[in-house]
């Protein structure tokens, strides 16, 4: 599948926004393929971003194969009618073994509530990875908070891309150079973030710092 990188990103943020806002799967890959109906895609093109959320997507169910009857089937015996009447002083000694050996039903634990912040969130640190290390030159680039920013289709503040790249590179995923200030910037750095892959040894990894 080769897209338009823009087309790519504005798809993939559709499909987000239409599972994030309907539970049902179904429902779901319907308002994404209606909103996206104007776009210049393939159906085969459309059908691979869709499986990149719902994996089994456009796959027949699996059937599993029915064992064979057999043709003959061997008698069986038929046993006595034998009854068992416990007395009351095996009742209760069958009742006291039970309870020492059942073990305490564990409680239901509670479903997962979906929250939103934290999966825009984690998608948005995914995407920004995924661009540092989409080309070579790419790789070989650094980038500000406020240069991404400019980039995206969708709006975020430059606050929170900068808090979104300082806990990337904190985590080890990208690299970052402080570059001192130049005469008359109020602020005491500029941060640049790139790649791991940038052979630049102005920046650095954050366990190299401490």
């Amino acid at each position: 599948m080769i897209l338009d990188e823009d087309l790519y990103r504005r798809l993939r943020f559709l499909l987000e926004r239409c599972w994030a806002g309907d539970e049902n799967d179904q429902r779901a890959i319907a308002k994404f393929k209606r909103e996206s109906a104007d776009e210049d895609i393939s159906e085969e093109d459309l059908t691979e971003i869709i499986r990149e959320r719902y994996p089994d997507y456009g796959h027949s169910p699996r059937v599993e194969p029915v064992a064979p009857k057999p043709w003959f089937s061997e008698p069986q015996t038929e046993g006595k009618n034998e009854t068992f009447t416990p007395t009351p002083a095996q009742e209760s000694w069958a009742d006291q073994v039970l309870a020492e050996e059942l073990p305490d039903p564990k409680p239901k634990r509670k479903p997962k509530v979906f929250n939103r912040q934290s999966h825009e969130k984690k998608q948005w640190k995914l995407d920004l990875v995924a661009y540092f290390n989409r080309s070579k030159l790419n790789r070989r680039t650094g980038f500000t908070a406020d240069s991404l920013r400019s980039q995206m289709t969708t709006l975020i503040t430059t606050r929170t891309m900068y808090n979104y790249l300082e806990e990337l590179f904190k985590e080890g995923e990208i690299k970052r150079w402080r570059q001192p200030r130049e005469a008359g910037e109020k602020i005491a750095y500029r941060h640049w973030y790139s790649s791991l892959d940038n052979p630049d040894p102005k920046y650095v990894r954050w366990i190299e710092i401490g």
